[in-house]
This record gives structure tokens, C-alpha cells and sequence, in this order.
């Protein structure tokens, strides 16, 4: 039987090019703000179910772009439709100019409050934010051509994010439509209004930004012949969190005849982050209720520096980040789950962004639940029962370089021991081994895990700990971290794509496997915040080009034809 392992992967050099659109249209530091040459030819009007729709179109080079924005695909998720699936749109009665991007919905983490281009969009994030916007290529000669799609879900940890985020209508037209391949970008709910969960009866609600996904899928389906897209090439593509959506979406039984492949960068529903599965959920109804009620309390001490870091007023407020406690919560401890829905569909204020941001910081990554109709199992189970559709999955080389040395309780102030290496070791195998498994890691199993991968993770540095005290303590440090990222990495992002991989291998459903690890040669500017205050909080600009620093940002300078790849693999 055919077995492809990450670690001896072929060059897959059709595979490699696909991806090179990835940073070039979602990683904002290199693409331009502006849309140079662009050049207005006309409005157009089509008709989709809900009504007319109004759109334009622009011409670049020799190019058309056809471009519809902030349509809405359901109903507003406010008032009575707020912690429940999404309802279909109704029909609108005068022409929807979809011409802006649409609100994002509410953020709970901050990771594009800078973005170059959703950036002031961010300034408008609303729990009224079901959009999605489609940009197709145009024929003028020939206005009814369908071509095939890709459907973009963003990631950010369901925490934050949006359809608009890092998307240039230049980089679009240069490495998509003018190439013969229509995007559409959607919004989902996150955080707390996406992935609240809760038992009814029986029965598991919640991944309701998920289900907005299937929405917006059914919507594609039913309308997009009349925006030139091919209902019948659809591939869904995601990143990190969006990947793990991707992973969901390919298999669920809910999903059958919406899409026919898949793309999934940085990102498995096998990983730990991604479903959950023991246990009281961290995003169920009664655990945010005990915070929103102050029977729990927020880490101070963990929270209260990144509010403050960030320019957030701090804990001070009457109860976890809150001005007033809703009156529905008095007698919590006597609530159903459905009471408790029912009180926070109508009195839970979540205007607060620090208190998004807190109760976010304290709970982590919002999970996908099991719910027994989209997500039937979790896991490889979910994926060996119903994969489908072809893939394209993998990772990057340095998935977890972001950590720094602090994140490990490491700085170069301070000797580098042994010790410190296995505590940290054994921390991250315990905590990671925890989101998968509901039996505690015996110490001694601890011991034997922790012992093999520092062989594995740090052997190559552990010699250098005698020149602990020379000027290379710094590069010891660096390695260290290093070795730590890698462990990391390989239990949240490459097993997980391993896993995922085997499962579809063993359906025998085509997978094409990819280990992504270019180097920029040339510098890479980047805005971004400092972190503690003691610095400030003024915008800053870091030229990437120390080896720390570029393992973070394996970005792509050159162009590809896109059309040529896109149609050999999948069309």
C-alpha cells in the first residue's frame, strides 16, 4: 500500500507552486497598497436567489477582475439567532450594492489590528458580519464562462480574523482571475459566538462559525454560476485554524456534493487545538457562565500584562472585565444549558474587546465540538470513515518559530541547564498530551517520553552547554529554543498532518504532501507592536534578516503560473 511520510517527501515541485500564492496574497508585509493601473469599465447587475446584486468590474493590464463584496449569506446572527446554526438570507426586495467589504465579525484576539489592508475595516467588527465576497475573471467576449474556485477560510485560532484580511485586489487579479480561477473569501463567527457549545437534551450544540462555513458553501452552490464561478470546482483552502475548518469540511456527512478538494496549510482536525475531546469544554455554556457570573476569575496575573501591553484597561472593572453582571445569572447554579443560552442570547453585553480579550487569552483556542451531525467522530476516526476528495496538505518547516525564549521561561541573562530543558520538555509532552487523552501520564511514562525527545530535539545542542559562559551563550540559547519550537511543531501541526495523511492514503484518495521551507534571502520589513511596555507601544518596523528571525517567515518572492498548476492537479 502506497505510505508517504512528511519526513521523505519528493520534491513535489507542481505543489510547491501552488503554494507560492499564499504569502504573496495573504502575508501583508511585501504586497503594495495600491492597485496600480487600475482602471474602472463599468458596474454590472446580477441576479442570485436573495435578489439582485450590484458589483463592478475593474480592468488591470489586459485583465478584468469581476468583484462582489460583503454580500450576506444568512440571516444577521443577532437577537434570537444569536448562538444558533445560521438561517438562510432572505430575499432582499431592491438591488444590494456589494461593492465594500462586509463587517468583520467580533475579534477576540487583536492579530490584525495593524493589517494593511483589513486593518480600518477591523474598526467596524460587528456580531452582524455573515459576508462573503467573490472575485472572479471576466470575459467580456464571452460574459456566461464559468471557471473553477477556491474558497478561502482565514484562520486565527477561531479567535480572530476575517474575508478581508491581507487581501490586495491587485495580488488577486495577478495570481488568480487572470490565471482563470475565481476567489471568494468568507467571514464566520469565532470566539464565544462561534463556538459556544452547550448539551440539548442529549444532544451536543455549538461550531456554529463552522456551520456558517456550510452555509456559505450552500449559498456557492446555489448562486455562483451568475458570478461566472463553477459550482462544480469548488475547492475549499485554509490556513492554521482555517486548515482545520478545511479538514472538518472535507468529510462531514453535511457537506457531501459542496466541495470536490481541498487544500489545508499549517492545520489538521487531528491536532489537539482543533477538536475536543474529553471533558468539560473550555467554550461550554456552563464554564463561561461561572466566568461571566465571577464564580471563576480571571488569571490577573497572566492577563493583566498583555492589557496593559496592548493599551487594554486592565481588570479593574466590577467582575472579570465587565460593568455590569447579566441578572439573568443570579441563579446560575440552577440553570440548564438551555436557560443559560437563552440568558446570554439576550442580556450578555460582549461590546467590551478587552473582555473578549481576556476571557479568550484564559480559555485558549476555541475547539470544534463533537456534535454528532457535523462532526459525527473526532479525529483521524472522522476522516478514516468519510474521506472523498483529493488534498493537498502539509506544513511549514518552523511552524511554532513565533515562540520566543521567554515563552519557555529562558533569557540570555541566564545560564541555559539541562534542567531547564527537561522541565520544559516534560511541560509541553503533559499539557499537549492532555488535549488528546483523559488518562493522566504516569511520571514514569513522562520520564521515558521526555528523555527520547530531548535526544531527538536537543542532542545537537547538549554538547555546546560546557561553553555556556562564552559568547556563544546566545547561540546555545537560540538552539535550545529551537529544539523546543520543533517539539512543539511536531505535535501540533506535523503529526497531526501525518495522521490525516495516512488516513486518506489508506481510502485511496489522492494526497499531495508538502513540506514548505524557502528562505527569503533578501530583508523583509514587517509592522508589528512591542510586546511589554517598558518599550512603548508605538508601531515599529524590524528588518527580518537574523537567522531567528527568517525561520519565522518562509516567504516566497517570485511569481508562478498559477493556471498551469491549478489545472494539472485539479481540474
Amino acid at each position: 500500500m502506497l505510505s508517504i511520510s512528511l519526513l521523505h517527501i519528493q520534491h513535489l515541485y507542481i505543489m510547491i507552486y501552488l503554494l507560492f500564492i499564499i504569502p504573496l496574497l495573504f502575508i501583508t508585509i511585501l504586497i503594495p497598497v495600491g492597485i496600480v493601473g487600475q482602471n474602472l469599465e463599468k458596474s454590472r447587475s446580477v441576479w442570485v436567489e436573495q435578489g439582485l446584486l450590484l458589483g463592478k468590474i475593474y480592468k488591470l493590464a489586459d485583465n478584468y477582475i469581476q468583484i462582489f463584496r460583503g454580500i450576506p449569506y444568512a440571516e444577521a446572527p443577532i437577537g434570537p439567532l444569536r448562538f444558533k446554526r445560521p438561517v438562510k438570507r432572505a430575499r432582499w426586495h431592491q438591488e444590494h450594492a456589494a461593492l465594500d467589504y462586509g463587517a468583520p465579525c467580533l475579534q477576540f484576539m487583536e492579530f490584525h489590528k495593524h493589517d494593511k489592508f483589513a486593518g480600518s475595516n477591523m474598526q467596524n467588527e460587528s456580531e452582524d458580519c455573515l459576508f462573503l465576497n467573490v472575485f472572479t475573471p471576466f470575459d467580456p467576449e464571452e460574459e456566461s464562462k464559468l471557471h473553477p474556485i477556491i474558497v478561502w477560510i482565514h484562520g486565527g485560532s477561531f479567535l480572530a480574523g476575517s474575508g478581508d484580511t491581507g487581501i490586495d485586489m491587485e495580488i488577486i487579479t495577478k495570481h488568480f482571475t487572470s490565471n482563470g480561477v475565481a476567489l471568494i473569501t468568507v467571514n464566520y463567527r469565532l470566539g464565544l459566538l462561534g463556538f459556544l457549545n452547550y448539551k440539548n437534551n442529549e444532544h451536543v450544540e455549538g461550531n456554529f462559525g463552522i456551520w456558517d462555513l456550510v452555509m456559505a458553501l450552500e449559498w456557492i452552490q446555489t448562486n455562483v454560476k451568475q458570478l461566472n464561478g463553477d459550482p462544480s470546482k469548488v475547492t475549499i483552502m485554509g490556513e492554521s485554524a482555517g486548515a482545520a475548518a478545511v479538514s472538518v469540511l472535507a468529510v462531514s456527512p453535511r457537506t457531501k456534493n459542496l466541495l470536490h478538494r481541498a487544500i489545508m496549510l499549517s492545520g489538521s482536525s487531528t491536532a489537539g487545538w482543533a477538536i475536543h475531546r474529553f471533558g468539560q469544554p473550555a467554550w461550554s455554556v456552563n464554564n463561561i457562565a461561572a466566568y461571566i457570573g465571577c464564580e471563576k476569575e480571571l488569571d490577573k496575573q497572566t492577563i493583566e500584562p498583555l492589557l496593559k501591553a496592548s493599551g487594554l484597561p486592565t481588570l479593574s472593572k466590577e467582575c472579570n472585565m465587565q460593568e455590569k453582571i447579566p441578572e439573568c445569572l443570579i441563579n446560575s447554579a440552577e440553570m440548564s444549558g438551555m436557560e443559560l443560552v437563552e440568558c446570554f442570547r439576550n442580556e450578555l453585553n460582549l461590546s467590551s474587546f478587552s473582555f473578549r480579550y481576556a476571557i479568550a487569552t484564559e480559555l485558549g483556542v476555541s475547539k470544534m465540538v463533537v456534535d454528532d451531525e457535523l462532526i459525527p467522530q473526532s479525529g483521524a476516526e472522522l476522516i478514516s470513515k468519510n474521506a472523498r476528495v483529493p488534498i493537498i496538505i502539509g506544513v511549514a518547516q518552523h511552524e511554532w518559530a513565533h515562540k520566543k525564549a521567554q515563552d519557555y521561561g529562558l533569557n540570555e541573562f541566564k545560564d541555559v541547564s539541562i534542567k531547564d530543558c527537561n522541565s520544559n520538555i516534560r511541560k509541553i509532552i503533559n499539557e499537549h498530551y492532555h488535549t488528546s487523552c483523559a488518562k493522566k501520564l504516569h511520571n514514569s511514562t513522562l520520564e521515558l517520553i521526555a528523555n527520547a525527545s530531548f535526544l531527538r530535539y536537543l542532542k545537537l545542542i547538549s554538547v555546546r552547554f560546557r561553553y555556556i559562559d562564552t559568547p556563544e551563550k546566545n547561540r546555545t540559547l537560540m538552539r535550545v529554543v529551537y529544539g523546543l519550537q520543533d517539539l512543539e511543531a511536531d505535535i501540533e501541526f506535523v503529526a497531526p498532518a501525518q495522521r490525516e495523511i495516512d488516513s486518506y492514503v489508506e481510502n485511496g484518495i489522492p494526497v499531495y504532501a508538502y513540506s514548505f521551507s524557502y528562505f527569503p534571502k533578501s530583508p523583509i520589513y514587517e509592522e508589528d507592536q512591542k510586546k511589554y511596555t517598558i518599550f512603548g507601544h508605538e508601531t515599529v518596523k524590524v528588518k527580518r534578516k537574523e537567522l531567528q528571525i527568517r525561520r519565522l517567515f518562509p516567504i516566497i518572492l517570485f511569481v508562478f503560473n498559477l493556471l498551469e498548476t491549478f489545472q494539472l492537479l485539479f481540474l
